[in-house]
């Protein structure tokens, strides 16, 4: 909050014509919309769709849980060094497809953030 902030927003008295902003955000808040680019309008896409893509991953991993097979324990799936992966003396069969799902949700999150992150630098020129 620089004093161009107090100049902007509260005038001294009367009107006074708005000042160029040396910054994005003035006060918190998003004051210069003119700003907003295709940069930042396409990575922003591409990083939101890869958090909804995660989101969906850790639902699906979360149902597989549900899906051991009698006997199996949280931990004795979790903590294996193959994650108990196509395990099925683990998991039921709709445990596995669930797991399939998760993966696949998965990967397709790292590859949009991958792509969110390759959109900005090549935007940026």
């Amino acid at each position: 909050m620089g004093s161009h902030c107090a100049a902007l927003h509260v005038p001294a008295r009367g009107y006074d014509p708005p000042q160029a902003c040396a910054s994005r955000f003035c006060c918190g808040r998003f004051e210069h919309p003119e700003t907003v680019t295709a940069q930042l309008v396409i990575t922003c896409i591409l990083a939101a769709a890869g958090a909804a893509s995660a989101a969906l991953a850790i639902r699906c991993e979360r149902h597989m849980q549900r899906h051991r097979q009698p006997g199996v324990g949280y931990a004795a799936v979790t903590f294996r060094r193959d994650g108990g992966w196509r395990r099925a003396d683990l998991f039921t069969p709709e445990g596995l497809r669930y797991q399939r799902q998760a993966s696949r949700f998965g990967v397709t999150a790292a590859a949009l953030w991958l792509l969110s992150l390759v959109a900005w630098a090549a935007l940026a020129a």
